[in-house]
């Protein structure tokens, strides 16, 4: 994947490096946004393959200057930029959340989980399909709140509206 306008970012390191081999006085001290994440707003390449980027968060929190007109935006060069992959991730699963006509919100799933439980059905194992995914998982099901399950087994904490369906065997 490219660098373009409206990647989400990653600022990996600056000029380069991951600290500064010279003094640098601490309003100048960009090395301190490292890790820190942001977008591209212009990819028109300039000074040596720079594009600009608008932070997250605001650079006089770490104390750096801004030398450009709009706040909170540097120019940085590709090359100390990574794609923030988990950002576009969550962006494409908010999208297909919102365009899916038969997904159940998570009201829904909280009241159908909360009467199964009020029933005491014991539901040792199911199999789910993620929004994003292709591929179906065996689920056990586990504590859940009025969002989404906790830690699930090798599936991690998970939101009920990421689920397209969940199919329990007829054993149980």
């Amino acid at each position: 994947m490219r660098i373009v306008k409206d990647t989400p970012i990653i600022l990996k390191t600056f000029l380069g490096k991951l600290s500064s081999s010279e003094k640098v006085e601490e309003r100048e001290n960009y090395w301190k946004l490292i890790g820190e994440k942001g977008k591209v707003i212009d990819d028109t390449e300039m000074n040596g393959g720079r594009v600009l980027v608008l932070f997250n968060k605001n650079l006089t929190e770490f104390g750096v200057e801004n030398h450009n007109p709009i706040e909170n935006s540097l120019w940085i060069k590709k090359s100390d930029l990574e794609i923030d992959h988990y950002s576009i991730n969550l962006n494409r699963l908010e999208k297909e959340i919102l365009t899916r006509n038969s997904f159940m919100n998570n009201t829904k799933w909280f009241k159908l989980f909360t009467e199964i439980e009020n029933e005491k059905i014991k539901i040792h194992s199911a199999h789910i399909k993620f929004l994003l995914t292709d591929r179906t998982y065996k689920f056990h099901f586990g504590g859940f709140n009025q969002t989404g399950f906790g830690d699930v087994s090798e599936l991690g904490p998970f939101n009920f509206n990421e689920i397209e369906w969940i199919l329990i065997p007829e054993k149980y």
